[in-house]
């Protein structure tokens, strides 16, 4: 039996856009693990919805370049870095 994050990561690979032609297990194994990590759902659902952040907000690059206004800077960071970022 195989544990949940490798199947998990087997999902996540079959979840990935036709697009993404580089890395796709090292995504696949980064999406898995962080799920398994904050102890999330496995669920095509928060897969899908986890991808298509991930692809609006870096394009699957692994260090996109973020300026303050960007989502994924405002969520992550918190109140007082927000404001001392812009």
């Amino acid at each position: 039996v195989r544990p949940p994050a490798a199947r998990g990561q087997e999902r996540v690979l079959e979840l990935l856009p036709p697009t993404l032609t580089r890395d796709l297990k090292g995504w696949a194994a980064d999406i898995a693990a962080t799920f398994a990590a904050l102890r999330l759902a496995p669920t095509d659902s928060n897969f899908c919805a986890a991808i298509a952040v991930i692809e609006q907000e870096s394009g699957f690059h692994a260090d996109p370049v973020m300026s303050p206004g960007d989502v994924l800077v405002t969520v992550v960071l918190s109140p007082t870095e927000a404001v001392t970022a812009s």
